[in-house]
């Protein structure tokens, strides 16, 4: 799940590790608003259970999830 206000993944257990490339891919579900389907982007790790997405290894610059209602 990913909460639109805070732009912060949750999933348990995920494994990632902070600052890990990762490549979005929706595959075949319905797409997440702010990302770009085979986009690369970093972890930036709050939590065993919880991240963020940035567009760089420097994990300052944030992805802003973009809900529904701000459409």
């Amino acid at each position: 799940a990913v909460n639109e206000d805070t732009d912060v993944f949750t999933l348990v257990a995920h494994g990632f590790t902070n600052g890990q490339k990762v490549i979005y891919d929706p595959n075949g579900n319905i797409p997440i608003k702010g990302l770009d389907d085979e986009q690369q982007y970093y972890i930036n790790l709050i939590s065993e259970d919880e991240f963020k997405l940035t567009f760089d290894d420097s994990l300052e610059f944030g992805v802003n999830i973009i809900s529904p209602s701000q459409m």
